[in-house]
C-alpha cells in the first residue's frame, strides 16, 4: 500500500513555517531553522506575487526600515539560503553563518502568509509578538502598525490560546 498525503504549495509553507517557529522557541538546530523557514518564504513570495502582495525580504520593500538600517539589513538576508541550498565546486569552503538574520525571515513568512490568506495562525501570531519585542527600533511603525503590518490583530487573545493548547500538548 502506497503512502502518501496531499500537500499544496500553501499547506507546505504554512507547514515548514511552523516547525521554523517550533523549532526556534526550543532553541534547536539554527541550520534546519533556517532551511525551513527560507523554503517556506519562498513558497509564500510567489504564492503573493500573483496576489500583488510584496515580500518584505526579496521584493526589497525597505519603506519599513530606517535610513541608517537599509545596508546593514540588506547584507544579512542574502547568502546564506544559497550556501544551504546550491552545492558549488568548493567543497572546502566554511559559511560564517550569521543566523540572527533568519529572524527577520520568519517574520516575513509569517507577514506574507497571513496577507495571503487572512488566517491568525497562532505559532505566526506568537512569533510576530516577539519579533517586534526583540526589535523595537528597527521600523518606523507604531505599535498598532506593527500588529496590523504582522497579521495578528488580537495578539493577546491569540497567544493565550497558543499558550493553553502548548500546556495540553
Amino acid at each position: 500500500m502506497a503512502k502518501y498525503i496531499l500537500v499544496s504549495k500553501l499547506d507546505a509553507a504554512r507547514r515548514q513555517l511552523t516547525m521554523a517557529i517550533k523549532l526556534f522557541f526550543n532553541s534547536q538546530d539554527v541550520v534546519v531553522i533556517h532551511v525551513l523557514v527560507a523554503n517556506a518564504h519562498d513558497l509564500l513570495r510567489g504564492l503573493c506575487k500573483s496576489q500583488g502582495v510584496r515580500a518584505f525580504i526579496g521584493d526589497l520593500d525597505l519603506e519599513l526600515v530606517k535610513p541608517e538600517k537599509r545596508k546593514e539589513f540588506l547584507n544579512m538576508m542574502r547568502k546564506d539560503q544559497n550556501y544551504f541550498k546550491h552545492h558549488n565546486f568548493r567543497t572546502d569552503e566554511v559559511l560564517k553563518f550569521h543566523y540572527g538574520a533568519t529572524d527577520f525571515v520568519i517574520w516575513d513568512a509569517c507577514r506574507l502568509y497571513s496577507e495571503l490568506t487572512n488566517e491568525q495562525v497562532p505559532e505566526f501570531a506568537l512569533f510576530t509578538a516577539w519579533f517586534f519585542y526583540q526589535n523595537p527600533d528597527l521600523f518606523k511603525l507604531s505599535t498598532e502598525q506593527k500588529l496590523q503590518r504582522g497579521g495578528i490583530g488580537d495578539a493577546p487573545h491569540i497567544v493565550a490560546n497558543l499558550a493553553i493548547r502548548t500546556a495540553r500538548e
